[in-house]
């Protein structure tokens, strides 16, 4: 029997919203099958558009890019956290929620919809996880750190070699221990890549 497999990929769509300053998502016919034989969309966006994943060099001059991420980061056991309250997310909070052990991919589920992170994660958070050995660590929101952050807390993850997963739907996801794929378009040389992402449940 096959395993349930959880999308947590929200649809990208012409016109969704985007991060502030982002490019727009804008889908358009290049090709008609009435005209052309064949149907082919011209696609416009930017890297960081829907469910996606950050790389290195989102942030960091000269880092890693999104293709050269390690599937071992994006792939195998995670935990989904419950986050009820809104604002900052720090040390304290993830040792309260977070069993021990548990795997090195932690997803965090607080109920976002689109538009500025309500619920963010702050330094000594991701201090935190980097001294956990974390692999990956995604968010509901838009921003895994405050809309008016500086950007510490993207680059503190990301220069630990923690990979992000932004604006992913976990509206149907229970707390609990799954196995996750999250994996970006093979996209070379870029700073971050949309991706598909999914959740099953660990028995």
């Amino acid at each position: 029997m096959c395993a349930t497999v959880i999308d947590i990929t929200r649809p990208t769509h012409h016109g969704m919203p985007v991060w502030r300053g982002d490019p727009q998502v804008r889908f358009a016919p290049a090709l008609k099958a009435v005209r052309d034989g064949v149907n082919v969309a011209r696609v416009c966006m930017g890297t960081h558009s829907g469910t996606h994943i950050d790389a290195p060099s989102h942030y960091l001059t000269s880092a890693g890019t999104v293709d050269a991420i390690p599937l071992e980061s994006l792939v195998g056991p995670c935990f989904v956290v419950e986050i009820k309250t809104s604002g900052p997310v720090g040390r304290g909070a993830l040792q309260e929620c977070l069993p021990t052990p548990h795997p090195p991919r932690i997803l965090m589920k607080t109920g976002a919809a689109a538009g500025n992170p309500k619920t963010y994660l702050d330094m000594e958070g991701a201090a935190y996880l980097i001294e956990q050995g974390t692999l990956l660590i995604g968010t509901e929101e838009m921003s895994i750190e405050s809309a008016s952050g500086d950007g510490s807390v993207h680059i503190g993850l990301l220069d630990a070699g923690i990979a992000i997963l932004e604006s992913a739907d976990l509206g149907r996801v229970a707390p609990g221990e799954y196995d996750i794929a999250a994996l970006p378009l093979r996209l070379v040389g870029l700073d971050g890549a949309p991706c598909r992402a999914v959740l099953i449940p660990r028995q």
